[in-house]
């Protein structure tokens, strides 16, 4: 454990005095019970604020929009009938669409083509899945049952502020999670982002734990929570290497101890992910999470895009239309975007650059790019600059604030939210990828919230 460090304001306390007291000098300890009571009261404040504007806003019962929501849904069904992870369109699985026309005619050109058995990972498939499996096929059981677990990544938002900084904090990080406009907009949407964010936050308290106890338990658990992630959003593979060398890095006086955390942290994420890795070894021959890496790899990073400013940052998958052939298997296509990715990659090294740095830029931009090239205002930007875009001063000054005096949190912080970057610059892009660390970033603008009354009093 580092040693402590006595500083004059109360919130930065040292990370040794915070494992001993979670509540800060002169503020009253909240009992257990009145703890847990009021915990449940914010969880239920988050639950009604989610359910009340989604309400307003859409059907709670209608399709998810064209994305990846369709496809989820059309894997989760399969799965219920007992035909296996495999997406494939009918006029069966299409029937809940044809209230909208536009994504009915996107969806029924899918019709007669081969079944897709990898393309995503199963994680979030498997929640739908089991959501139908009571409900049916009912996408208002979805989002209300996503947004439980929103509402339960707010509570553990809360823990996650006790742990790091002080029960304050903690009720401020909770407060601004609960009424956050981009976390309740994803909430409903059928995507992995709001079950990837939870996971994130499992994987923190988990981490915390394992640092301040040396239970082994603890690690091995942060690993089973990482291999979940990986189930939900592959492109988070970064985010393992990135925990690894943090490990490392905090007991690198110790390195009998780290490659024990190393390796129990990777045996939890293969205890989970391996199963799924070895089924796609005997279905496309190769040790991987999904058939997408390529094909997203190469749709971001070729010589075509390099030429078109426009998509620079974006999701342009015209650009390699005509270097993948359309009547390639999924293997195929997977493969051949690999190849195509790395070859731009070696070739053009400077393009690949200033593309990996657009599209890190297009991510935490506080303002929609594209508003700036005149697109509609829509509910998707107005969830990111009232959810995102004025947190980002705070988070910054709570981070600098916090950057000695809380060593754990800074941490695990830069190792998560550092592994989400590597993951946009190499083959991601637009604002929903920086989602699930929302609540994280929450967490430092709440402590730098905390300290604007103190600063304010001593300056006048």
């Amino acid at each position: 454990m580092e040693r402590a460090r006595q500083g004059p304001t109360p919130a930065l306390r040292s990370e040794s005095s915070l494992h001993r007291s979670s509540t800060r000098p002169g503020e009253k300890r909240t009992g257990g019970r009145s703890e847990i009571t009021l915990l449940g009261a914010l969880f239920i404040f988050a639950l009604i604020t989610r359910v009340i504007y989604t309400s307003f806003a859409i059907d709670l019962g209608a399709p998810p929009i064209a994305g990846d929501g369709p496809d989820y849904d059309n894997i989760a069904y399969h799965l219920t009938q007992g035909q296996g992870f495999v997406e494939i369109w009918s006029d069966e699985t299409l029937a809940p669409y044809t209230s909208d026309s536009a994504l009915y005619a996107i969806l029924a050109d899918r019709v007669g083509q081969p079944p897709v058995l990898g393309f995503r990972p199963p994680g979030y498939p498997l929640f739908i899945a089991g959501i139908y499996s009571v409900f049916g096929r009912d996408f208002a059981a979805v989002r209300l049952v996503q947004m439980i677990l929103d509402s339960a990544s707010v509570v553990l938002l809360a823990l996650l502020g006790f742990r790091w900084h002080s029960r304050r904090v903690g009720w401020i990080a909770g407060v601004l999670a609960a009424i956050n406009p981009l976390l309740i907009y994803y909430s409903r949407m059928l995507t992995a982002e709001t079950t990837s964010a939870f996971m994130l936050l499992v994987i923190a308290l988990l981490l915390t734990s394992f640092e301040r106890s040396r239970r082994t338990t603890t690690i091995f658990g942060a690993g089973i929570a990482l291999g979940a992630l990986l189930m939900l959003k592959s492109a988070f593979i970064l985010c393992a290497p990135a925990l690894a060398a943090m490990l490392a890095w905090r007991h690198i006086r110790e390195p009998r101890h780290a490659a024990i955390a190393i390796s129990l942290l990777t045996l939890g994420s293969l205890a989970v992910a391996g199963p799924w890795i070895m089924r796609n070894q005997a279905v496309f021959g190769r040790y991987t999470i999904s058939s997408q890496g390529g094909l997203a790899f190469s749709q971001r990073n070729n010589e075509v895009l390099a030429r078109t400013p426009a998509c620079y940052g974006a999701w342009c998958p015209e650009t390699v239309a005509s270097m993948i052939p359309a009547s390639a298997s999924e293997n195929e296509k997977d493969a051949l975007g690999w190849e195509i990715g790395l070859n731009f990659v070696k070739d053009h090294p400077a393009s690949f650059a200033k593309l990996a740095a657009y599209r890190v830029v297009r991510a935490f931009n506080p303002i929609p790019l594209g508003l700036l090239s005149g697109d509609r205002f829509s509910e998707e930007y107005a969830g990111k600059i009232f959810g995102y875009a004025w947190i980002s001063p705070f988070f910054a000054l709570g981070f600098l604030l916090g950057w000695r005096r809380m060593p754990l949190a800074r941490d695990v912080t830069i190792a998560l939210i550092g592994g989400m970057v590597c993951m946009l610059a190499l083959a991601s892009s637009g604002a929903r990828f920086i989602v699930p660390g929302i609540p994280l970033l929450l967490i430092w603008t709440a402590l730098s919230l905390s300290l604007l009354p103190g600063a304010i009093r001593k300056r006048g």
